[in-house]
């Protein structure tokens, strides 16, 4: 009786896991006529191929799940970069990854951190398409789109470096659940930061320096996939 409740229990995960990446993708096609119609920057159905959907499941059998960017793919290997805190719980390194093109695979957590709130995902496959990183920082009222797991938004950087510690910048929207690990990008289509959270009106991201720092330390160059270990 223990074994059948057990195998149960592991078909219901699998279910689960199922119904979410359907639901992946049905957002990431949504999401597609959202800022291709609503948002005039450069770049935005490269952008929207480069904006992805990650999910994991928790130690406690729970999923988990937040957005992410690819930030280069070749060799037959993408780089997603995602917040850390999603992957806090989770119970080992496998990531379900939904990609706008309707494909869902699994990769590789190669490496997530608290501070900076990030984490880098490897994926065996090629992207449509990835976002490099801009070249510069980010200004006071910059305009900015974030892709998060249920929409599109546009705001104007608020503030820089506000908060003490590591590089951060502050954009003037909303900030919803499944924002998490999502791209903030310039209207070059570039991406400036990654969205961590939110409150009263705004939304929380990593700066580029830290982002920088961070790829840096697991040997990842700005445009140099690094495989799955």
């Amino acid at each position: 009786m223990r074994m059948y409740l057990t195998k149960l229990e592991r078909q219901r995960r699998q279910q689960d896991f199922l119904l979410a990446a359907v639901w992946d993708v049905l957002m990431l096609v949504v999401l597609s006529a959202i800022i291709l119609s609503a948002c005039g920057f450069a770049r935005a159905a490269t952008v929207l191929d480069a904006s992805v959907i990650v999910r994991c499941q928790d130690r406690d059998g729970s999923i988990s799940g937040g957005s992410g960017t690819v930030i280069d793919s070749r060799d037959g290997y993408s780089l997603v970069l995602s917040c850390g805190h999603v992957f806090r719980d989770a119970a080992g390194t496998s990531v379900n990854v939904s990609l706008h093109d309707g494909r869902v695979v699994v990769g590789k957590l190669i490496k997530r951190s608290d501070e900076p709130d990030l984490a880098l995902v490897s994926v065996p496959i090629t992207s449509p398409a990835y976002s490099p990183l801009a070249a510069g920082d980010v200004s006071q009222q910059q305009a900015t789109v974030t892709i998060g797991l249920f929409g599109v938004k546009a705001g104007l950087v608020r503030t820089v470096n506000r908060y003490a510690g590591l590089p951060n910048f502050t954009v003037a929207r909303q900030s919803t659940e499944g924002d998490s690990g999502g791209g903030v990008f310039n209207d070059r289509g570039e991406l400036i930061g990654v969205h961590w959270g939110g409150s009263n009106g705004e939304a929380f991201a990593v700066g580029l320096p830290a982002v920088r720092s961070f790829l840096a330390s697991v040997e990842v160059r700005q445009q140099g996939c690094r495989r799955a270990a």
